[in-house]
């Protein structure tokens, strides 16, 4: 297994992460590796158009973190949203009005949007996307640290 050989050839500064997808089956616990293999908890969550619309999109949210929320809690496990997003966001209020809302019920070390693959097609917000003015509504919330934050303070230590 590559975690093995890293390890083996003393790699100590990674974290690893067990991260099944969005909407997930309950038999999927039985894939979890083992807590000597897994340092985080993880979910990755898409909402798609289709598939039941917003509501759908949340009920589902809600159900897995919940789920994961509780399975790591009994492992002693950190949780994080590890890939999330809507695919160029046809909801410029997304990320106040369906994702922070969701995000704030649960004790999350970090949720990470998806890449950016082209103009064609985003997950984060970029200047010239009609959501990035809610994104940075969004990350305004002092309990949402983005990288500048966490260098600054790194450096007031």
């Amino acid at each position: 297994m590559v975690q093995d050989h890293l390890i083996s050839d003393g790699l100590t500064n990674i974290v690893w992460s067990w991260s099944p997808n969005y909407g997930y089956q309950d038999d999927v616990f039985d894939t979890y590796p083992g807590d000597d293999r897994v340092d985080i908890i993880g979910l990755d969550a898409y909402q798609q158009r289709g598939n039941g619309g917003e509501k759908a999109f949340i009920s589902t949210l809600n159900k897995d973190l919940t789920q994961l929320c509780n399975f790591a809690n009994s492992h002693n496990r950190l949780v994080a949203l590890t890939e999330c997003g809507y695919q160029n966001l046809p909801d410029p209020t997304w990320w106040t009005h369906v994702l922070k809302p969701q995000i704030e019920k649960y004790p999350l070390c970090y949720f990470l949007v998806w890449r950016n693959a082209d103009p064609g097609q985003y997950f984060a917000p970029a200047p010239h996307t009609k959501d990035a003015p809610d994104f940075c509504r969004m990350v305004r919330d002092e309990r949402i640290l983005l990288l500048k934050d966490i260098e600054t303070l790194n450096t007031n230590k």
